[in-house]
């Protein structure tokens, strides 16, 4: 949606000469398969309703943020006019939700151990370590180069343990 002819150190999808604007078709397909998966082998889970809701807020939320984050970032908008709880709202949405809260979450719903307050705690935690991802994922593609911050991290975690 945004252009980009990298993703996580790989080439968009989109961009490979067989694929082009059919990825919108793909990212489709993918989001229906996760239903149908669902429903053969979950449909009989007792907390298969709350699971289908989570993929439902997951996908919804995921493409909130999209827009916030497309908003953001188109020639209309002055970056310097952003404001820390929009960037707070892109980076929960667009990230944060289905990286970080939606694994765990399911786990814990398919464990039948999801309570309001276990969930609440894993959603306080994971979201302020989505924030740290968020952030450093932004600097590097902004200011930095992807294999030059791995070097520098590895050198911080073995000075570390020296």
């Amino acid at each position: 949606m945004d252009s980009s002819e990298y993703r996580r150190g790989q080439p968009c999808w989109y961009r490979r000469d067989s694929v082009g604007p059919s990825a919108v078709n793909d990212a489709c397909l993918i989001k229906s398969s996760i239903m149908v998966l669902l429903r053969q082998y979950f449909s009989d889970h007792a907390d298969y309703g709350q699971l289908m809701e989570l993929f439902q807020e997951a996908a919804f939320r995921t493409e909130l943020g999209q827009l916030a984050a497309d908003m953001t970032t188109s020639s209309k908008c002055n970056l310097a006019e952003m404001t820390m709880e929009q960037y707070e709202f892109t980076a929960e949405n667009k990230t944060a939700f289905y990286s970080f809260y939606l694994p765990v979450s399911l786990a814990l719903q398919y464990l039948q151990c999801a309570t309001e307050k276990n969930l609440e705690i894993v959603r306080e935690v994971l979201l302020h370590m989505e924030w740290y991802f968020q952030v450093q994922d932004d600097y590097i593609d902004v200011l930095g180069n992807r294999k030059l911050r791995r070097l520098e991290q590895t050198f911080e975690i073995t000075n570390a343990r020296r």
